[in-house]
């Protein structure tokens, strides 16, 4: 959970974009997509936005009979096996 303080009014803020340019923006300079940005509360005081954002979901690991973790690419000659 974080908050911004803008030197902007609330009517230039939303005749900029609101808070989906907001958000596309915040995520483009984090390098992370813009659906992990949840924009919770504008208001004024210049314009302060609270936001969160949202974990990464990691890819669950899959393992051979041994209890070893595959590549990508054994993971691919499994399904070409199949």
């Amino acid at each position: 959970m974080a908050k911004v303080r803008m030197d902007w009014s609330m009517a230039e803020f939303y005749s900029d974009g609101g808070t989906t340019r907001f958000a596309d923006r915040l995520a483009a300079s984090l390098g992370i997509e813009s659906f992990r940005i949840k924009v919770v509360a504008v208001y004024e005081g210049s314009t302060v936005v609270d936001f969160e954002i949202e974990a990464e979901e990691k890819e669950e690991e899959t393992v051979d009979a041994d209890g070893n973790a595959l590549t990508d690419v054994q993971k691919a000659a499994n399904l070409a096996k199949a």
